[in-house]
């Protein structure tokens, strides 16, 4: 080192702190830094064309351009390179800059998403082929298409996927798969995917695909997640999302949510008594398809479930939620020991008449009292199909008094109308 150089180094320690810390702590620093994940975008190269460049704002890309001794610790960091969101198609040369920059993680595990055209491609196979063992999250988001297509830039035949844990398909407006084999096959790979997230994924008919004889036990899978991202459905004629149920049996499922308007309740309680999981969080969405008893009994099939949603706010839905509040009233004598350890209720639903609010309050008063697990949150919003009705109605002066009081002593409480609209089929 110069004298220069030497004369500069010891004048940035004296007015940098951060130059004063060990390498293993400004290297934390980095990873915390809230920055974007890395994306990959394309400019045009004097000579060689359009060509792939990670975008500068995010990290680690941010770090390089600071000074040596940041870009040495940049480098020099393998979880600053374990993640990396591609938009596809793109050439050979994206492919090999995804595959220099995966190759600074080491033997970390690694988080891919994908994006775009996700049409079979060989340099996307490749890459997953060879990093496949380190993938620990994996997201999918294509592009809309009117016809069924594959919707997986890869095949698993052949492939292993140890270390999978998260694995997320978003479309953006209804993705049609063509071949229900294609999911069963990446699944079936995955031994220890914890986390799956279908959103608005539809799946065709089986025609003539050869399923398996069997239903797929997933021992590791503790959250669901099917359907739309909100709870309207968005599934028409595209097909079924949750048909993926009548071949998996998911044993250690915790969360499940089900915000699809194609759920069977044949297939819904087929799949809980085979899989007799111990859920505690489900968020359904209800349609024209359920009634009162179905959801009676399939709530009972769930004794350790602690936190409930139900969105029944399409126009079509046959349950009135002044049929479902009796359900959770422990002071019945048809209900004594529904769902005991309920700490969250959460309803969205059709009224057909002003809020029964003797009835809230008796639910609400039962729960906090009779129950081993008390009450902690109660959120009640209603719609109306009625023209006309004036909802949520009047609440009566003593009825404001006892909610009040269970507020106070710690309940949170939220009723009123559903907003901003009721949705329809469409």
């Amino acid at each position: 080192m110069s004298w220069h150089n030497k004369a500069l180094h010891r004048l940035n320690l004296c007015t940098d702190p951060m130059a004063r810390l060990p390498l293993e702590i400004q290297s934390l620093i980095f990873l915390h830094v809230p920055i974007s994940t890395p994306f990959f975008v394309r400019y045009r190269h004097p000579t060689r064309g359009w060509m792939p460049r990670p975008t500068p704002d995010a990290r680690p890309m941010v770090f390089l351009g600071v000074c040596r001794l940041w870009r040495d610790i940049a480098l020099s960091t393998p979880k600053l390179w374990s993640e990396i969101e591609l938009e596809l198609p793109r050439g050979p040369e994206y492919i090999s800059l995804c595959k220099l920059w995966l190759t600074r993680a080491r033997s970390l595990p690694l988080s891919l998403s994908l994006h775009g055209s996700l049409d079979l491609d060989e340099s996307v196979q490749d890459l997953v082929d060879q990093y496949s063992h380190q993938l620990e999250r994996l997201t999918l988001s294509p592009l809309w298409t009117e016809t069924p297509g594959p919707g997986i830039p890869f095949t698993t035949e052949d492939m292993l996927l140890p270390s999978l844990e998260i694995l997320t398909f978003q479309a953006t407006d209804g993705f049609k798969f063509d071949r229900m084999t294609q999911w069963l096959g990446i699944l079936s790979v995955a031994p220890m995917l914890s986390r799956l997230y279908l959103v608005d994924v539809h799946f065709e008919s089986e025609g003539d695909e050869e399923l398996p004889s069997g239903p797929l036990t997933m021992a590791c899978l503790s959250i669901l997640f099917l359907g739309a991202p909100f709870f309207w459905d968005l599934t028409g004629d595209q097909g079924s999302t949750c048909r993926i149920l009548r071949y998996l049996t998911l044993p250690t499922l915790k969360h499940l949510s089900i915000s699809s308007s194609d759920l069977s309740y044949k297939e819904f309680v087929a799949f809980l008594s085979r899989s007799s999981p111990s859920l505690e969080l489900l968020r359904l969405d209800l349609t024209s398809d359920w009634s009162l008893p179905m959801l009676s009994q399939s709530l009972r099939l769930m004794p350790t479930l602690a936190d409930l949603t139900l969105s029944g706010v399409r126009d079509d839905c046959l349950i009135d939620a002044h049929e479902v509040l009796p359900l959770f009233d422990t002071n019945l004598s048809t209900t004594p020991d529904f769902l005991p350890n309920l700490h969250a209720i959460r309803m969205s639903m059709l009224v057909q008449r002003p809020i029964d609010y003797e009835m809230v309050l008796r639910v609400l008063t039962s729960r906090r009292v009779s129950c081993p697990i008390r009450l902690k949150s109660f959120t009640f919003k209603v719609s109306t199909s009625t023209s006309g009705l004036q909802i949520p109605g009047i609440m009566p002066d003593h009825v404001k008094t006892a909610l009040q009081q269970l507020i106070t002593d710690g309940l949170k409480v939220r009723i009123g109308n559903v907003y901003p609209f009721t949705v329809s089929r469409r």
